[in-house]
């Protein structure tokens, strides 16, 4: 059973945003799988670099869309935290590399992503479909981006 389901509750209407956070979401149940089978640090290290840097890069392609979001300063400031305390995982991680220190980070950023999906995204998906035009989200401009992919 995995970590993590995707929901429809969890889309925000932007297709290639549900996308990536569909493969965040399969970043992150990959990890959790690791941990459960008790890989070895290295393998869960190398895990845990892949979630953070498509977390880094999904947090770059929002903010791509943040001209006019009237909630943008607010947006990239949470982006800021969620990834400062990824880094201090991070530095926890390199000093002290531990099953349970990997556990304990994909527990924080699970929840954290959830919760920043449930708002933060939920708002911004809903400015990009009212300025596009709810009856035209489905256009181009809603349907393609750099997008992430599980391949790493």
């Amino acid at each position: 059973m995995p970590y993590l389901t995707w929901s429809n509750e969890f889309s925000i209407g932007v297709p290639f945003f549900d996308d990536e956070h569909k493969s965040l979401i399969a970043f992150a149940n990959a990890l959790h799988e690791a941990i459960t089978a008790r890989a070895s640090i290295a393998e869960l290290r190398r895990l845990e670099e892949q979630l953070f840097e498509h977390v880094a890069a999904h947090f770059r392609h929002e903010e791509m869309f943040f001209e006019d979001y009237p909630f943008a300063e607010e947006h990239a400031e949470q982006h800021a935290l969620l990834l400062k305390r990824v880094a201090t995982y991070q530095a926890a991680a390199a000093a002290d590399p531990s099953v349970e220190m990997c556990a304990e980070m994909l527990e924080f950023l699970s929840g954290a992503l959830v919760r920043h999906i449930a708002h933060c995204d939920m708002r911004l998906g809903a400015h990009l479909c009212a300025k596009v035009g709810a009856d035209q989200a489905g256009t181009p401009l809603l349907q393609s981006s750099p997008g992430l992919s599980k391949s790493g």
